[in-house]
């Protein structure tokens, strides 16, 4: 059976190692009064992912956030505007439960409800390249002696709202049995295409008009 001595100093050493855990953490107070221990991840879709112990990543919204302490400074990719592309560069650390800010221009506390996005996850919005050639070559015996060839090519670059299009195609026939001019096709083109790309939906749905104009048909009299 182990000692009196022997049990009080492995608890004491549980909380000890307890209590390093939780400085060494991050904490979320929320406005409801619940506590979560963690990881301050990220803001994104306009909530905050918190990843807490034995739970794990958890979304709260910064309108019920009361406290954010975080266990140390790091460094952060943030932005106020739409364009997620546009990110600036800053130091987030924590003061008495608020948030600071510390880049360019100075630091600050911040108010995350004005935030789009901190260490969001961000598209790859690079220029996409697609390269497409061909080249043939055909000849008959017989009856009919020919030699054709032709060629088509298209290069194409296409990025979120844009896509340019270069082509052109060329084809030659060669009768070879003809006594006159044996070229009975020679032609080429050369072409560019635009092409802009929405991002938004333009579909309206209209179910719900169409169920009920479809019962007050059916039970007209």
């Amino acid at each position: 059976m182990k000692s009196l001595a022997t049990v009080m100093l492995s608890a004491l050493l549980a909380l000890c190692a307890g209590a390093l855990g939780a400085q060494d953490a991050d904490k979320l107070t929320t406005t409801g009064g619940d506590v979560l221990i963690g990881k301050f991840v990220k803001l994104e879709g306009g909530k905050v992912h918190f990843e807490a112990a034995k739970v794990g990543t958890v979304q709260v919204a910064p309108a019920d956030i009361k406290e954010i302490s975080l266990a140390s400074a790091r460094e952060v990719k943030w932005r106020t505007g739409d364009d997620v592309q546009r990110q600036e560069s800053g130091t987030l650390s924590s003061r008495e439960g608020k948030l600071v800010l510390k880049d360019a221009s100075g630091e600050r506390e911040i108010d995350l409800s004005k935030f789009k996005g901190i260490n969001e996850a961000v598209p790859d919005e690079r220029p996409q390249w697609d390269v497409s050639a061909r080249f043939f070559f055909g000849w008959t015996e017989g009856n009919t002696e020919t030699y054709s060839m032709g060629f088509r090519f298209d290069i194409k670059r296409t990025t979120k709202h844009n896509q340019n299009i270069l082509y052109g195609e060329g084809n030659y026939l060669q009768d070879r049995l003809l006594d006159e001019d044996q070229v009975r096709r020679r032609d080429f083109a050369f072409g560019y295409a635009y092409r802009y790309i929405f991002d938004f939906n333009l579909t309206i749905d209209v179910t719900e008009d169409l169920y009920f104009n479809e019962l007050a048909g059916f039970h007209w009299r």
